[in-house]
């Protein structure tokens, strides 16, 4: 029962749609309520207070700027409220339901397995793209060589095949279980060549990083895996995601003969060219005082996710999400020492296993927060469906499965398991 629920509450955080003003992924968080209301004992962690208060300053902003401006575009308000509602709810359900990091790791695996599946099931049968788009929410075009899976757009799909390789690499690292966490790393770098070019070429630089482990790897088996990573990539690469990039940026086309390709690569099929130079016209701002407190709505003529928020709430809005995210990028590494300290004290302990479960998702959100920047110059994804709901619930398992202590007597932090 623990465990469905906990299932539940993450596949529809992160993949339940959202059909005009209904967000289905608040079933997620209504899971969540229902895990939370089988724990018999509730805490509540300073963490979680103060992200609440800055979460809710950011919503009260936000309502400011659209009473300001008249109810101008009422997304500003929605999305603010989705973030708050799940931080509330998600963040207190998982921090005092005791799941172990274990059963967290392998429900998001799960989740984005099936959404990987689901992907490369779209371009093998491309009638499933045009049932499944009235219900996930995509509204653009069909292409033959790009798929949604069961998000409403192709970069999100293939940011979530992102983490779902995130956290197959450090579980690799980590970990055991290799084949287990290879075959996930495969699908999920298999399925992100079909939805981006931004995303192809990350999962170009995840595949380089653990191949070269695997290179060096005691094992041969694992060495003869790197093996076939190289040949496997430098194929696809060649024959697929090389000519994909040339012919999509003009000033590389004189260099197409470097590849080979069976047929003509149409790109306008799938793909636009020049994104470069159109998404750079897209950093277009307001004047400097709406710039500063907000223009009370969403720039649909522009995909960068700094001049969005700008628009909605303004540089100050922006400022306050940021340091949010900074917050808790610094927490998740002050337990991510602890962690490794007490690593090395308990190797061939019981808790060994566990202390590594909670260094894969330490590993895993940190990695996540450094590309974050990166990621939200082609879209948004600062306190996004689904990627903000993520970050509750891996950050709120750690503190879940870790307290900290501060010992006045030897002056130092203690991590004890629960």
């Amino acid at each position: 029962m623990k465990t469905l629920l906990v299932f539940l509450s993450i596949f529809l955080s992160l993949f339940a749609p959202k059909m005009g003003l209904v967000d289905f992924s608040l079933l997620g968080t209504f899971s969540a309520c229902i895990l939370l209301a089988l724990s018999n004992d509730i805490k509540i962690p300073i963490l979680y207070v103060q992200l609440a208060t800055l979460t809710l300053l950011v919503l009260s902003y936000s309502i400011i700027v659209y009473a300001f401006y008249n109810g101008l575009d009422a997304q500003i308000i929605q999305r603010n409220v989705r973030a708050f509602v799940s931080l509330i709810f998600l963040g207190l359900a998982f921090y005092n339901s005791k799941c172990n990091s274990k059963m967290i790791i392998n429900c998001i695996k799960v989740s984005i397995m099936l959404h990987s599946f689901v992907i490369l099931a779209q371009i093998l049968f491309p009638a499933i793209q045009s049932i499944m788009a009235p219900w996930v929410g995509y509204t653009k075009t069909i292409f033959i060589l790009r798929a949604f899976g069961l998000t409403n757009g192709f970069d999100t799909a293939g940011y979530f095949c992102i983490i779902g390789i995130i956290i197959s690499y450090w579980s690799l690292i980590r970990k055991k279980d290799f084949w287990q966490n290879y075959l996930l790393l495969l699908i999920c770098a298999l399925a992100s060549f079909f939805t981006s070019r931004n995303v192809m070429i990350i999962t170009i630089l995840f595949v380089l990083a653990i191949t070269t482990w695997m290179l060096f790897n005691r094992s041969r088996m694992v060495k003869a895996t790197g093996l076939f990573n190289i040949i496997a990539g430098a194929y696809i690469f060649y024959y697929f995601v090389g000519p994909l990039i040339i012919s999509s940026i003009p000033s590389l086309e004189q260099y197409s003969s470097l590849f080979g390709t069976s047929v003509e690569f149409n790109i306008e099929e799938s793909f636009s060219k020049g994104s470069a130079d159109t998404l750079s016209n897209m950093f277009i701002l307001p004047s400097s005082l709406k710039s500063l407190f907000g223009a009370g709505y969403n720039n649909p003529d522009s995909d960068v996710g700094y001049v969005k928020i700008i628009y909605m709430i303004g540089i100050l809005g922006l400022l306050i999400i940021i340091f949010i995210h900074l917050l808790v990028f610094l927490k998740v590494f002050q337990i991510r020492r602890l962690t490794l300290q007490a690593v090395k004290r308990n190797r061939g302990c019981n808790i060994y296993s566990r202390l590594n479960d909670s260094l894969v998702l330490s590993d895993t959100i940190i990695t996540f927060f450094v590309l974050l920047p990166w990621l939200n110059v082609k879209g948004l994804y600062l306190f996004s469906r689904g990627f903000h709901e993520f970050v509750i619930i891996i950050v709120f398992t750690i503190l879940s499965c870790l307290r900290i202590d501060s010992s006045p007597s030897k002056n130092e932090e203690e991590i004890i398991f629960s």
